[in-house]
């Protein structure tokens, strides 16, 4: 409303203004009209009394009448000067109350601003100091104006703060004034803290002020390092990750170049975390990689780099070996079995002892080598070659290694198209029960490669299983399976026989399994209670509960479900009692030494055993020599699998029918009667 009254102000002026001309003109035609009129007695008194007479009333007329006029002008005027202050005086007062009201806006900005705001003078002195910046330093304003704004700033900086202030107030230029900065800024309780300043100069006839603004970097500056946590270090261990490795590593190349000295990459990976993991938890798994993380730190110096590269494999950088490579990888080699040594013993966790084997790389690194991630690469190979050799021990990057990574990175590429090119064949290994009659056979799956010829199952099995092949592999097994088993239901020798097909755990995984299973049963025809499916043990880590509910569906469809290489993994009588089975598979590896290693044969009279407690069949694997199957059949053993009694072929070969079972149950009974 007050913005429009100096323009009343303006509008009644102009009013008064108007009547004052009119007066004056109303004057000036009254003062006409009386000398026209003495003008007209003029004329007669000059005629009747003479010129001298007419002369002198004239002149005093005249007189009369410039009074009046100049009465007139001067009241009318003085009207004017008096209306024109009254107006002044309005507008001036209208005028402070515009001041006063934005005086008051102006301050309540300032006190609501999210930045804080110091107003100084030429000489550094404070004179505004807002609320934000009050909460910022915690100095409450009456404590800090009037005072040197250099006591917000650290002690150490302010010398040099306060002449590049003054320099700035003084010139009006330079880098402080129209510039933004980051400065250190110091609390009223000692606290240093991370401040953005901009300084502007305002203009004052009183000399040169100056504002400040400044924002709390402190947040800013914590989400950074927070940032730079997550890129480079582990959330879980606090370690250095992958990235910084290979950072700090491309340094060390670096200043070895200069140096000439060597070093040593190590990869160190858990032999068998992901059965920890699955069996105990995910909580778990994370304290114990917590503790190897702690354990690695202890064995090196700090000079040194320990990182989490991924999972439960880790990273060792160390740098300043000695430049002899010899003499380097024995220190290299001592470390790491220093290493071993410390990581190989019990671990504690949630209450519980815990043990843990683990497979260490090493790759040996001097100037001029190779890349930073070309060290990691080798060092890879390195542990994978150590896991692959059984695990638990360290192994030393050779160049072979890489072709070899090559070859199978060729072989995994080939495999990718052996199905679709039909490379893909079935070969069938003869089960005998024990008088050597034919009672069934196992699938096998091979792979004749248009270049390699026949490859083995153990170059090729384990990378269908890291690469997940193995379930497109595994579903053309059960279809091909379950094609040859619904043949033999037309053939009078084979019609009793069943087909054992083994399943990877990936495969049984898949949400869809038992429906694929099913779906090929009816599409080819095969009689399910015919079909044998082999699960390992290593099946029951992680969630049995929904492998067990799988395994139920099966059975109640008619399908036979038997446990291979019963022994070797992490089977429990809990779980026997459980597991909907009709059959364990003893493993070749307790068969191949029964007649000469007492404790292999325990191991396979006490699966034998156990199997009968359980109501379950117990084939043995891997029998080559008579002298085995007839140390089996004496523990009781029912099913037999081997060279004895056939190599596996593309065809369903039947043994000979009276001779070899003769001699068989011949040698059988030596041996029971030896026994």
């Amino acid at each position: 409303m007050w913005v429009g009254l100096p323009g009343v102000e303006r509008n009644a002026g102009t009013a008064w203004r108007q009547r004052v001309e009119w007066l004056l003109l109303a004057v000036v035609l009254a003062v006409v009209a009386l000398l026209l009129a003495r003008s007209h007695d003029r004329q007669w008194l000059l005629a009747s009394r003479g010129e001298l007479d007419a002369l002198q009333q004239f002149s005093h007329l005249l007189h009369v009448t410039v009074f009046l006029v100049l009465s007139a002008s001067l009241g009318g005027a003085l009207f004017w000067v008096q209306r024109r202050r009254q107006r002044l005086s309005r507008l001036i007062s209208v005028l402070r109350r515009e001041r006063r009201d934005h005086d008051r806006h102006m301050a309540a900005v300032l006190e609501h601003v999210v930045d804080g705001i110091v107003c100084v003078d030429g000489d550094g002195v404070v004179l505004a100091f807002n609320s934000a910046a009050s909460r910022l330093f915690g100095y409450a304003p009456a404590e800090i104006l009037g005072r040197d704004v250099a006591m917000l700033m650290p002690l150490r900086y302010r010398r040099r703060y306060q002449g590049e202030l003054r320099n700035g107030m003084q010139a009006g230029i330079g880098n402080v004034i129209g510039s933004r900065r980051e400065v250190r800024g110091l609390c009223k309780g000692g606290r240093e803290f991370p401040v953005m300043l901009a300084v502007s100069r305002l203009p004052d006839r009183a000399g040169p002020r100056f504002i400040g603004l400044l924002r709390d970097m402190s947040e800013t500056r914590r989400a950074e390092a927070r940032i730079r946590q997550l890129s480079y270090y582990d959330a879980l261990t606090k370690l250095p990750n992958r990235n910084l490795l290979l950072d700090r590593l491309a340094r060390t190349l670096h200043t070895a170049d200069e140096a000439g000295g060597c070093g040593a990459l190590f990869s160190i990976d858990i032999d068998d975390f992901k059965s920890i993991n699955d069996a105990r938890g995910h909580g778990a798994g994370d304290l114990l990689l917590c503790e190897v993380a702690q354990r690695l730190r202890s064995c090196v110096r700090e000079t040194d780099v320990v990182a989490r590269l991924a999972g439960d494999t880790f990273g060792i950088m160390l740098a300043g070996l000695v430049a002899d490579t010899r003499e380097a990888a024995q220190q290299a080699h001592d470390l790491g079995g220093r290493i071993l040594g410390r990581l190989n013993q019990i671990y504690r966790i949630e209450g519980e002892e815990v043990h843990s084997a683990f497979s260490m790389g090493v790759a040996l690194f001097e100037a001029g080598g190779d890349s930073a991630e070309m060290l990691l690469a080798h060092a890879d190979m390195a542990m994978h070659q150590a896991k692959q050799a059984g695990g638990g021990r360290l192994c030393f990057f050779d160049p072979a290694m890489q072709q070899l990574a090559i070859e199978r990175a060729a072989l995994l590429a080939d495999l990718h198209q052996a199905i679709e090119a039909d490379q893909l064949r079935l070969y069938y290994q003869l089960q005998v029960d024990g008088k050597g009659r034919a009672t069934g056979f196992e699938a096998l799956v091979r792979w004749l490669h248009p270049q390699r010829g026949m490859v083995s199952p153990g170059e090729f099995i384990g990378l269908a299983e890291e690469s997940g092949l193995i379930v497109q592999m595994g579903r053309w097994v059960q279809e091909t399976a379950c094609g040859q088993l619904a043949r033999w239901v037309s053939d009078p020798e084979r019609c009793h026989l069943t087909m054992s097909v083994n399943v990877s755990v990936r495969q049984l995984r898949q949400a869809d399994y038992v429906d694929n299973l099913l779906t090929t049963l009816a599409r080819t025809g095969a009689p399910p209670g015919r079909l044998k499916l082999e699960l390992t043990e290593s099946m029951l880590v992680g969630d049995a509960g929904d492998i067990i509910r799988k395994m139920q569906q099966i059975q109640a469809y008619g399908i036979g479900i038997a446990l291979d290489d019963f022994g070797t993994g992490y089977s429990s009588l809990a779980y026997l009692a459980r597991l909907p089975l009709e059959q364990l598979k003893i493993d070749r590896s307790f068969v191949c030494n029964i007649e000469v290693d007492e404790v292999d044969a325990m191991i396979a009279q006490t699966i034998v055993s156990l199997g009968k407690i359980l109501g379950l069949q117990v084939v043995a694997e891997g029998v080559e020599t008579q002298a085995q199957w007839a140390r089996l059949v004496s523990y009781g053993c029912t099913g037999f699998q081997g060279f004895l009694f056939g190599k596996p072929g593309p065809d369903c070969a039947l043994p000979a029918p009276a001779g070899q079972v003769s001699d068989t149950t011949a040698v059988c009974r030596i041996g029971v009667t030896g026994a």
